[in-house]
């Protein structure tokens, strides 16, 4: 274990150091999924994580929408590391929406670069702020990375309940939908060790989901896709999810 957090600790070190060179090069963290950032994430995620990617052509409908509308990558949540394996998975740049209270000391500068979109689970007025920065990304065509269950789900075979602010995005912005089913991720106590933790993770990309024009309102949106879930992976536990360290 010693020598895997050694060899984590130099990747993301090095990591840290490719980032500030992109800046200078380029201040968009949309920079082509040939830079080394980028690049840098893919081999982390392939070697590391053993990841396997299904379900590319699904990818390529998404990028085949309409110029300029945007577009929401919903996921299931089992770890810290989701997000990375998620945009490792993509050719594009995904803004992905954090909780507030799940942010992780001395990874500032990730999420600078990253340009992630934070709310809060307890103060509506911050939770307000940061819908409007999605909505007005969405705005603009971007692309919107979001976990609906709001938290981590640890059980295997299950999901948490969606929240609603997954439904609100999508209905105001009217973006097509890009559903992710993420298996085998490390299930970890924390999302540093997830991090830490080799593991045989799999994404599967599902059919792009269109809620335009279908006359649902933000909660039957929710529901909806719910319910594609369940299909997908399993039924909803409605216990409370046990608070875990962060770090």
């Amino acid at each position: 274990m010693a020598t895997w957090i050694f060899i984590l600790g130099a990747f993301w070190v090095l990591l840290i150091a490719l980032s500030a060179a992109a800046r200078r090069v380029d201040t968009r963290p949309s920079w082509p999924a040939s830079g080394p950032v980028e690049l840098a994430n893919r081999l982390y995620c392939r070697v590391f994580h053993g990841l396997g990617v299904l379900g590319t052509p699904n990818v390529r409908l998404a990028m085949a929408r309409t110029p300029g509308r945007a577009l929401i990558v919903v996921s299931n949540h089992k770890a810290g590391v989701d997000g990375l394996l998620v945009s490792a998975g993509v050719p594009f740049f995904i803004r992905w929406i954090m909780a507030w209270d799940m942010k992780m000391p001395g990874l500032e500068w990730a999420y600078e670069f990253g340009q992630l979109i934070f709310v809060s689970r307890e103060s509506e007025n911050r939770d307000l702020v940061g819908v409007r920065e999605a909505l007005g990304h969405l705005g603009s065509g971007g692309v919107l990375g979001i976990f609906p269950e709001g938290r981590l789900c640890r059980h295997i075979g299950e999901i948490y309940p969606f929240q609603p602010g997954v439904g609100l995005l999508i209905s105001r912005s009217g973006a097509l939908v890009l559903p992710v089913v993420l298996r085998r991720s490390p299930i970890c106590e924390s999302a540093y060790a997830s991090l830490l933790t080799p593991s045989r993770s799999v994404i599967e990309f599902m059919p792009p989901i269109d809620y335009a024009g279908r006359g649902l309102n933000a909660s039957a949106i929710v529901k909806d896709l719910q319910q594609h879930y369940e299909r997908w992976i399993g039924p909803v536990n409605h216990e409370p999810p046990r608070t875990t360290a962060k770090g």
